[in-house]
């Protein structure tokens, strides 16, 4: 990240903190904030590095099972040019059913095991989520976060519309923690284990 970025994104960070404060003047001491989450989420650098892996992980193993598929590909054709009586043909025809079933068997379990390290990532990232809102509201008195979608609605798109419509929060007025989370989390992120000195 740049630094006219984080110049940015501090100026941002004070402006909420500074709007925090009036509101909570102006209601007699509740904060109530909002969050977005999604935000959040796209902007969590460690999380979306995690994921960038597993995903890598998963399109090596795409390119590899495409190998594999064309490979297979060339033995059914060895298999056409023989006849089907020779045992030569039963031989082919039963080692290319046997590793059909094979790819399609590992895929699934490739593909499940890609899907129990997502929600694991998901999950954990989500724990990391909650306990740095619980630090930014303890470290502004803030008693309440809501969660809302800051996303513009797209007039010309109907899922952004019904999502829109369905929104918790209609209307909010600079309470937004959402830089100032996805700051703390990233600041998290960066410093180093207990015990553990950087080069």
């Amino acid at each position: 990240m740049n630094k006219a970025w984080t110049r940015v994104c501090l100026t941002g960070i004070a402006l909420t903190v500074l709007s925090l404060s009036t509101a909570a003047a102006q209601s007699g001491g509740m904060i109530v904030a909002v969050i977005d989450t999604k935000k959040v989420f796209d902007n969590y650098a460690s999380f979306q590095a995690r994921l960038s892996r597993i995903r890598g992980e998963m399109n090596a193993y795409k390119q590899q099972n495409l190998a594999r598929r064309k490979q297979l590909a060339d033995r059914v054709k060895q298999l056409r040019e023989l006849k089907p009586s020779s045992d030569e043909y039963k031989r082919l025809e039963a080692e290319i059913a046997q590793t059909e079933s094979s790819l399609v068997t590992e895929a699934k379990l490739k593909q499940n095991e890609i899907l129990r390290r997502e929600a694991k990532e998901h999950y954990h990232a989500y724990q990391q989520v909650l306990a740095a809102i619980a630090r930014v509201a303890q470290k502004h008195n803030i008693s309440l976060v809501l969660r809302y979608d800051s996303q513009e609605i797209d007039p010309s798109n109907v899922n952004s519309v019904v999502r829109g419509l369905n929104r918790t929060v209609v209307y909010q007025n600079r309470l937004d923690i959402t830089d100032l989370v996805t700051h703390e989390l990233n600041q998290v992120a960066r410093q180093p284990a207990p015990g553990i000195r950087r080069q």
